[in-house]
């Protein structure tokens, strides 16, 4: 349960109400944890009192959970809301699931994009994405953005500028399809690629994720740009902030595992 925001005078609780709803509360995670109880998992249903995003970080902390999943609807509009404290703060997976559909119904997963850069570190999502193919029976489409140099903003571009540019995103399009066709290789079939060219890299994987009808996006936290002082980059937020799909997010700044065979423990 959520204390007030800070900076913000506490309202007056009745403690009566606070007990009450604090008992409602535990009823609907009982109920939540027994029905997946009933799906073969071993649940436990946990309520905290406090910061939502703090007691939440501590909790995975403390109990070295390997996935945190949350609701979109806890992205907020401030900085210290938990998926952004969890997102940019911390160093656990994440499963973000969107809202909008307002379905409780466990979706079909059949098709799954997977964002790389070319980078090892972005690569350490194969192994996840690998085990999802082969556990779901979807199909996995990796994906690359061939990212279009900047021009000069205060002049048109010259026909030199153009044709160094075409030079350009053509050289990386050729270096970086074998990388993605030995990426490919390493999945097995039921594995695409798609090549996009386009000037805004987060643009083109929403446009692509949304052609490809993906139902999950699994990507790492980190491309090769990514700085590890933060929890997560640029292109991961935005998919994650302003994407309409499920997003897997796995920590590069943890050491990476394939899905275990055994059913796992879930703290709700």
């Amino acid at each position: 349960m959520k204390e007030p925001s800070a900076g913000r005078a506490p309202e007056p609780v009745d403690p009566f109400e606070w007990h009450a709803d604090l008992a409602r509360l535990r009823g609907g995670l009982d109920r939540i944890a027994k029905d997946l109880r009933s799906t073969g998992l071993r649940a436990d249903a946990v309520v905290r009192e406090g910061p939502a995003a703090d007691r939440i970080a501590d909790y995975a902390e403390r109990h070295e959970c390997d996935l945190v999943v949350l609701s979109r609807r806890w992205a907020g509009s401030s900085e210290d809301s938990p998926l952004r404290v969890l997102l940019h703060g911390g160093d656990r997976s994440l499963l973000v699931v969107p809202t909008e559909s307002g379905s409780t119904a466990m979706p079909s997963i059949a098709r799954i994009v997977v964002p790389l850069d070319g980078s090892p570190r972005a690569e350490c999502v194969l192994p996840v994405a690998d085990a999802l193919r082969r556990g779901l029976g979807a199909r996995v489409v990796l994906a690359h953005v061939v990212e279009e140099p900047p021009m000069p903003g205060q002049v048109p571009p010259s026909a030199d500028d153009l044709r160094l540019s075409r030079q350009l995103v053509e050289r990386n399009r050729h270096a970086v399809a074998g990388v993605m066709e030995r990426a490919r290789s390493l999945m097995g079939r039921d594995t695409e690629v798609r090549l996009v060219v386009d000037a805004h890299v987060p643009s083109a994987l929403h446009d692509l994720v949304g052609a490809e009808a993906a139902d999950l996006v699994v990507l790492a936290a980190h491309g090769s740009a990514g700085d590890h002082r933060w929890g997560c980059g640029s292109v991961a937020t935005h998919l994650i902030e302003y994407g309409s799909r499920p997003v897997l997010l796995i920590q590069d700044r943890r050491v990476p595992v394939a899905l275990p065979r055994t059913r796992p423990r879930v703290r709700v």
